[in-house]
């Protein structure tokens, strides 16, 4: 066992893989799939892919509350023009932070999950 993971290790090593981690299930029939190395290495799996889309939802927030601001700018410079009711403005000055503040919150949840997955 030890030369075969010798011999993998310098593979990876020598083709970039720098990072390299054994799952090893010795003594467990490769019959079943429940096997420590193998429920260690999925575990791993699924956390990553979890975290990824904890990341993509991160940044889905981030492009909303830039576009918010945006908005928010345009509305801002109607109602200084009278555009707009100042009342109007009022309304959607509301709306816009509450929205601003639910993105806020779900963009520090999602950022503690992702951390939580690779503690």
């Amino acid at each position: 066992m030890a030369f075969q993971k010798k011999i993998l290790l310098k593979y990876a090593e020598d083709n970039g893989f720098p990072n390299s981690t054994f799952f090893i299930d010795d003594g467990v029939s490769g019959v079943t799939f429940d096997r420590p190395g193998w429920n260690e290495m999925i575990g791993l799996a699924e956390a990553g892919k979890a975290a990824k889309k904890r990341k993509r939802e991160i940044a889905q927030a981030e492009k909303r509350i830039a576009e918010l601001d945006r908005i928010f700018k345009r509305i801002y410079e109607d109602d200084i023009s009278g555009a707009i009711s100042h009342e109007r403005f009022l309304k959607l000055s509301a709306e816009h932070e509450a929205e601003q503040k639910e993105l806020m919150e779900k963009e520090v949840q999602a950022d503690r999950e992702v951390v939580s997955t690779y503690e």
